[in-house]
């Protein structure tokens, strides 16, 4: 790579050489207006990625000026051609900043411009490249609207974009894809974008933090399934951010009477999937087995080996024969088989 960046740079000398003439006049001008308050130089910042049309790289495609830099000194300068693009559509080349530095260094020879590098910039041939800021702001414009359906105060308060994309055509904007679609916490994002052939195409992945403060139920003190059912006392409502206390469905506080599977420690949020109908019958309870046949009805005393709702499944024993039967509670003294 460097013996090529130094054959082109030999070979191009005649091509920038006005171009350069130029700069210089500009920038002797420019320092003798300025006196001795005059700054040392211009910076010119160089991109991490950058997509070339000719079969030159030109400074005006890899570089974009700072502030500092006079406008008419940069329309001079960025028509600066470089070294050989890469041959063919799509093809690329890595150059390392040493090497970025001594060619450019070379091509600019006096004028006073102080250089901002990458580490390496990765040039290809065809195309275009939308770089970090730009993917960035994109990313937002994308996850916004998507906050909004999420309820409560929602906020970004993280978010981190590949540092550059290449696209098939110069003018394509990226889309943003969120599987399973934007929640609270770590949202993995796909960057797509449309190929030559018309096709979406993942280009990288992007990540977004998305913070969201909702007024939710909360326990007050440990809430235990043999407290039975949840009661007034036992919570409160207060704002917590659910992307720290993991995903599911909260419950809305409505409905029952509830107890909990699992218990709830202290400022623990109460969600809907850790909630069951509070039993008819317990565990250990004495309760009639009802047998409803086409012509035959019978009863006996058994003992409940499970807690049962109202409508659900129970298993319960005959105290004689100790067998096991499967059946539905239909009240708290009751349980029916079929």
């Amino acid at each position: 790579m460097q013996a090529r960046l130094c054959n082109t740079v030999r070979g191009s000398a005649a091509l920038f050489s006005a171009a350069l003439v130029l700069v210089c006049l500009f920038a002797v001008e420019a320092f003798a207006v300025g006196g001795a308050g005059a700054k040392p130089g211009w910076t010119l910042r160089v991109a991490p990625a950058a997509a070339v049309s000719g079969e030159r790289v030109m400074l005006g495609e890899i570089a974009s000026p700072g502030e500092d830099f006079p406008e008419q000194v940069w329309t001079a300068m960025s028509t600066t051609p470089l070294w050989k693009a890469p041959r063919n559509r799509g093809a690329s080349m890595v150059v390392a900043a040493d090497k970025l530095y001594n060619a450019l260094r070379y091509y600019l020879r006096d004028a006073p411009v102080t250089l901002s590098l990458p580490k390496q910039i990765v040039i290809r041939r065809g195309g275009g490249v939308i770089l970090r800021e730009t993917l960035r702001r994109q990313l937002v414009e994308y996850l916004t609207p998507r906050l909004k359906e999420l309820g409560g105060r929602a906020e970004m308060s993280s978010i981190q974009v590949p540092p550059y994309v290449f696209v098939d055509a110069p003018d394509t904007s990226p889309t943003f894809e969120a599987k399973g679609g934007v929640r609270p916490g770590r949202n993995m994002v796909s960057v797509m974008a449309v190929s030559g052939t018309g096709r979406n195409v993942k280009k990288g992945s992007a990540q977004a933090v998305v913070e969201v403060f909702k007024t939710v139920p909360a326990a007050l003190r440990v809430i235990n399934p043999i407290d039975g059912e949840i009661k007034a006392g036992m919570v409160a409502w207060a704002e917590k951010n659910l992307a720290k206390i993991g995903r599911g469905r909260i419950w809305d506080g409505t409905g029952g009477p509830w107890r909990v599977k699992k218990p709830v420690p202290p400022g623990g949020v109460i969600f809907a999937d850790n909630l069951e109908s509070l039993p008819l019958i317990f565990k250990g309870d004495m309760v009639t087995l009802a047998y409803r046949g086409k012509n035959i009805r019978l009863s006996l005393p058994v003992e409940a080996l499970t807690d049962g709702a109202l409508n659900g499944k129970i298993t319960v024993q005959n105290l004689q024969s100790k067998r096991r039967i499967v059946g539905k509670v239909k009240d708290r003294n009751t349980v029916l088989v079929r």
